[in-house]
């Protein structure tokens, strides 16, 4: 998804940077209504125009925990 691409560029560690684009992907095939946007430097989709956050960079420690 090109809406997140400069969102992905500034994730360093390739690891955090390939789960985070792989549950965007999930994401946005699981629910194809949704659209994605980036709103406040975050990645997100939207419904009816009602903002959905799905990632929070600052709360991602333990999402990318192994």
């Amino acid at each position: 998804m090109e809406v997140f691409q400069d969102f992905l560029a500034r994730i360093d560690n390739p690891q955090h940077r390939a789960r985070t684009e792989a549950v965007l992907a999930w994401v946005a095939a699981t629910f194809p209504n949704l659209t994605p946007a980036m709103k406040w430097n975050q990645p997100m989709f939207t419904d009816h125009g009602t903002f959905i956050n799905i990632l929070d960079k600052a709360g991602c420690s333990t999402f990318w925990r192994e």
